[in-house]
């Protein structure tokens, strides 16, 4: 089985120590758990999560919910949140995905209504916000208020 060493005492997250062979693909599964309590789990992010909320221990990130149970982890984690400003225009991403998103805004035609400010990057917008917005009701009905469009 697998042994995990839980009686390190220098505040390390935690270490596995394999005593046996393992001979099923469940045994091969590493363990970690946290050196305060009995906790156990095969994630190294839910043990700094762990260590975090029952312990205060750890690293938090400022911009997320993200905890690192080493700082080294935490500063790699930090990268992700860089700035990524667009060319285009004043908008400001906090991970490349956002920009790369942001960008086909700029990259496809727009289409804008003629009758007020509202514009778009799809043609089926524009023709739905034309007939909600701006046309003439097709239907009345001359005993009561009902309208439809």
């Amino acid at each position: 089985r697998l042994h995990v060493n839980r009686h390190n005492g220098n505040g390390s997250i935690g270490t596995v120590k394999k005593d046996r062979q393992p001979n099923t693909k469940k045994d091969q599964e590493r363990l970690v758990t946290c050196n305060k309590c009995d906790f156990t789990t095969k994630s190294y992010t839910t043990l700094s999560q762990h260590k975090s909320k029952e312990h205060g221990i750890g690293a938090k990130c400022d911009k997320c919910d993200f905890v690192a149970g080493m700082p080294s982890l935490l500063k790699a984690h930090k990268k992700k949140h860089g700035h990524f400003p667009c060319k285009s225009c004043d908008f400001v991403g906090t991970l490349s995905t956002e920009l790369a998103e942001h960008k086909k805004v700029h990259a496809a035609k727009l289409y804008s209504c003629t009758q007020c400010e509202f514009t778009t990057i799809h043609s089926w917008a524009l023709h739905e916000h034309t007939q909600r917005k701006h046309e003439v009701p097709k239907f009345s009905c001359n005993k009561c208020e009902y309208v439809a469009k």
